[in-house]
């Protein structure tokens, strides 16, 4: 049963969970969410309403859905709907209160029962509508240690995370696992030949992984094919319908639930789905994708979150109406990437943009509060934690990771003093590029970046210049430098620090 959250969406911080005993000594039978009295109450799903009175909860009310499960709402200061009145979800049912003899404070106690009065956990039935924000692991190296206690919100919400070579995750029994293969040595050209052999390519792609897919049997709820496919062209979405095809026929096959498209942001152009023969390309990638068990694409902002955005931010709407215009099944959209980003640049996420976890926070929960309008949309992986330092500009970091999973049940938590350290320093960290010709000579040497890069003129020639340092020498200086533009002639020259 998929329940609707009971007050409006900014009362969730949760004061009491289900099952921990209470002042009278008794197990808590449902949670208490705190709100100040006269709050609107809403209908969590479809039911019959019932007033009650009880010494404990003061002015309570039952819904009862057809299927005989219910809910309840206790603490109430007043009704809103009739005795024994038919609601749907959503509808206001009820005003926020304080009465009956067991409350410390206005609050909504909301429990959930079987029909035979069992008292069940609401917030394993509150996930969808709470939030569908998720993470994104890049490297999972900790998953069964410090990330246990970390990320319990997930455990026990029946969230996702996406993973790169997911291992066991038996810290999370409850959570749902998008895997991505990235295992081939020369991996995007491979895969970009694959999706061009279409049919043909899409098995050899699965024969390449099975022993992969088969390692991590019971560990990954559905596995997304290629990254970001070429639809640039209409032969290019042709071939890449094809792939798809053939790939998630052997996947399913084998037991494995799928999940295609991939999509980059700004993708795709909206002239290839104007195929003037009918709509035949878009036609093709909707029926392979209807194939599939999910689908998904990824979703960026530029800077700060515009909720109008519907080229990055919202382009998977214009995705969706397109294929479900062509009548074929429509899966469960995932977005397997999302957040800040400028032009898909390694260095250029958030924490590069001097936009603030704070604001990041709030650019997040009103993304998800876009996605609540979207019923197809199953979760939103957020890019990305555990990140190496090509990413770091985008990391979401234990303290952050924390926080999303915390929305769920409604309270961010305090930062410690170590955490408020780390983000403030963050922006005195000096940029890394590993790319760049200059720190791959100074990586060479063994050296460290002591400067920034910076440039010069000289003779009328232009020299791109940086201070390196040595661990060891604290006597030294190293000063790496290069004509512009003449990157593989990079040189140095020492002087006393």
């Amino acid at each position: 049963m998929i329940l609707r959250w009971p007050l409006p969406d900014e009362y969730r911080k949760i004061t009491s969970t289900h099952g921990p005993t209470g002042n009278d000594g008794q197990p808590h039978t449902g949670i208490d969410i705190s709100c100040p009295i006269g709050m609107p109450v809403y209908a969590a799903h479809a039911g019959t309403v019932r007033y009650e009175w009880t010494q404990k909860g003061g002015n309570c009310m039952r819904l009862t859905a057809p299927t005989g499960e219910y809910t309840r709402y206790c603490h109430l200061s007043s009704y809103t709907a009739d005795d024994y009145e038919q609601v749907t979800a959503g509808d206001e049912i009820a005003r926020s209160g304080n009465s009956g003899a067991y409350t410390t404070g206005s609050h909504l106690h909301f429990e959930l029962r079987l029909s035979d009065g069992t008292a069940l956990d609401p917030l394993k039935y509150l996930r969808s509508t709470m939030s569908k924000l998720s993470l994104h692991f890049q490297m999972v190296t900790d998953w069964a240690g410090e990330v246990t206690s970390k990320y319990w919100n997930y455990r026990d919400t029946g969230g996702w995370v996406k993973v790169i070579d997911p291992p066991v995750p038996d810290a999370f029994p409850n959570t749902h696992v998008l895997g991505r293969a990235f295992q081939h040595p020369d991996n995007n050209t491979w895969e970009a030949q694959c999706v061009a052999s279409g049919h043909a390519g899409g098995e050899r792609y699965y024969e390449y992984l099975r022993p992969y897919y088969e390692a991590r049997r019971g560990m990954v709820t559905a596995w997304e094919a290629v990254n970001e496919p070429n639809l640039s062209t209409l032969q290019a979405a042709y071939n890449y319908a094809d792939f798809l095809n053939s790939w998630n026929a052997k996947m399913h096959s084998a037991g494995f639930k799928t999940c295609g498209g991939s999509i980059a942001v700004g993708n795709p152009q909206l002239a290839v789905f104007n195929d003037p023969l009918g709509n035949t390309v878009v036609a093709a990638i909707a029926l392979a994708l209807s194939q599939c068990d999910y689908w998904s694409c990824h979703a960026y902002w530029d800077g700060r979150y515009n909720p109008n955005d519907n080229w990055w931010a919202h382009r998977y709407r214009e995705i969706y109406k397109a294929l479900a215009a062509m009548g074929y099944r429509v899966p469960p959209l995932i977005i397997s990437e999302c957040g800040c980003d400028h032009a898909g640049g390694k260095y250029d996420g958030w924490r590069a943009r001097g936009i603030t976890w704070e604001q990041y926070f709030s650019d997040l929960r009103a993304f998800d509060k876009e996605l609540q309008k979207d019923a197809y949309v199953e979760a939103a992986t957020i890019f990305t934690s555990g990140a190496n330092e090509d990413w770091i500009n985008f990391l979401i970091d234990l303290y952050q990771a924390e926080g999303i999973g915390a929305y769920r049940i409604g309270e961010l938590p305090a930062k410690t003093l170590e955490q408020t350290i780390g983000e403030i320093g963050q922006k005195n960290i000096l940029p890394l590029n590993p790319e760049a010709a200059l720190e791959k000579y100074g990586a060479a040497m063994g050296l460290l970046p002591a400067s920034g890069e910076f440039d010069i003129s000289y003779g009328g020639v232009n020299y791109r210049c940086q201070a390196y340092r040595k661990p060891t020498e604290r006597s030294i200086q190293y000063w790496l430098y290069c004509k512009d533009g003449d990157w593989g002639n990079v040189k140095h020259f020492t002087r006393p620090n």
